[in-house]
């Protein structure tokens, strides 16, 4: 698995037969500087796009602000700096089973609650180092398809990286790699198993 953002811009440069980099300055020529200029938003967007298990952070709590937020809440609590998109649950209690609830508002960087603790889960930056390599080669697709036109000015390599990364166009950017990696991601979140099965197969006769 890629060890930097360097590695990957690399390696999707390869790909795109433009050799390697080792940075993203300008010494290393306009290849490099094309990668350093794309390639935050390219991982941003990624991440983003989906509830991706390896970026989740399960029931952090949040720092309550000193002072009241006035109006119709008594609390507010900071939100964390490296979260993306809004909170996937937030919770009271932290406790084995403790249900999430909906009595809160956002405003900016801030949650607003009457409770007096929050704990959330939420979907952050994860950094190349933690990414499992399903989605290591996503990102390297990804970045060639970004990169194969202002790089090589060869739009068929855009367009070859592309359905390599999302599929035909009739998979909605759903398809490729990127149904892969989702997939893989997913059976780190197995299905629950519908409560009551043992008893509803005891009365039916069932092992």
């Amino acid at each position: 698995m890629a060890t930097s953002q360097f590695e990957i811009a690399s390696r999707a440069m390869v790909l795109l037969g433009a050799g390697d980099i080792s940075s993203f300055d300008e010494s290393e020529g306009d290849r490099a500087v094309i990668a350093g200029q794309l390639y935050p938003a390219i991982r941003l967007n990624l991440i983003a796009e989906h509830p991706w298990r390896f970026a989740m952070v399960k029931s952090l709590q949040l720092n309550r602000s000193t002072s009241s937020p006035g109006g119709q809440w008594q609390y507010a609590f900071a939100l964390p700096p490296d979260m993306i998109g809004a909170p996937y649950a937030v919770y009271y209690d932290n406790s084995v089973g403790a249900p999430s609830f909906t009595r809160w508002e956002r405003f900016g960087a801030h949650l607003y609650s009457d409770e007096e603790r929050l704990y959330i889960d939420y979907k952050q930056l994860a950094l190349e180092p933690s990414w499992p390599a399903y989605f290591d080669w996503l990102m390297i697709l990804e970045c060639a398809w970004v990169f194969a036109e202002p790089v090589t000015d060869d739009s068929s390599k855009r367009d070859e990286f592309r359905t390599m990364a999302r599929g035909a166009p009739s998979e909605m950017g759903k398809g490729g790699q990127f149904r892969i990696a989702a997939q893989a991601d997913a059976m780190g979140n197995p299905s629950p198993q519908v409560a009551g099965f043992d008893l509803i197969a005891a009365r039916m006769g069932g092992g």
